[in-house]
């Protein structure tokens, strides 16, 4: 189904997928949210995204684009967004949370909520999630989130599928649109945490 540019991560690069997708969000408003504190806010986040990482694989929906892990993508068809709890041991997710705050864990409870109700007014019944679309820092404007979701997209329109995402992150509206995403709804999370929730028929 996918070819040059994205290549399906094997389990030995999940560490540093992980951490290159920490990296890339060190920055992001969501992630500052849950994380205020800079200092801690990579290594906490790595964990994070290493579950993430492993609920993508479970459904062969984690990619990156060379043993570099420059850049990282997952996926995860509309039906499997929740864990149910043997997916959650497979994912290894208690001893991943253990490192999370009481209270990151609860604004994260927060957040998931208002995601899952945005995407019950805006989501179609079938679709491909864009979970994350992250490219480290060292290797940004080079185009590799352009090649990985060029890839992805041409995979997906093969198979007829629609896409769909959200990004907390306003510069990346205009991204997403130049590959076709229309912009269905900008709205507030907790504590003000703008959102944009895009699709791609």
């Amino acid at each position: 189904m996918y070819n040059d540019g994205m290549l399906p991560l094997p389990e030995k690069q999940i560490m540093s997928a992980s951490l290159a997708l920490a990296q890339a969000f060190q920055h992001d408003p969501l992630f500052i949210y849950f994380f205020p504190a800079q200092a801690a806010r990579q290594q906490l986040t790595r964990h994070i995204f290493e579950l993430q990482i492993r609920q993508g694989l479970l459904v062969a929906g984690t990619f990156t684009t060379s043993a570099k892990t420059e850049g990282v993508i997952i996926t995860l068809p509309s039906e499997k967004i929740g864990l149910d709890f043997r997916a959650l041991l497979k994912v290894r997710a208690g001893s991943l949370l253990r490192h999370i705050p009481l209270g990151t864990l609860a604004r994260m409870a927060r957040v998931d909520r208002e995601l899952s109700a945005l995407r019950k007014r805006n989501a179609p019944q079938h679709y491909v999630y864009l979970t994350l679309l992250g490219v480290q820092p060292a290797f940004q404007g080079q185009g590799h989130a352009g090649r990985l979701l060029k890839t992805l997209l041409s995979g997906l329109d093969a198979g007829g599928k629609t896409c769909y995402l959200e990004t907390e992150n306003q510069r990346n509206v205009s991204f997403y649109q130049a590959f076709g995403f229309r912009l269905l709804e900008k709205a507030d999370l907790a504590d003000g945490v703008p959102c944009w929730a895009m699709l791609r028929d």
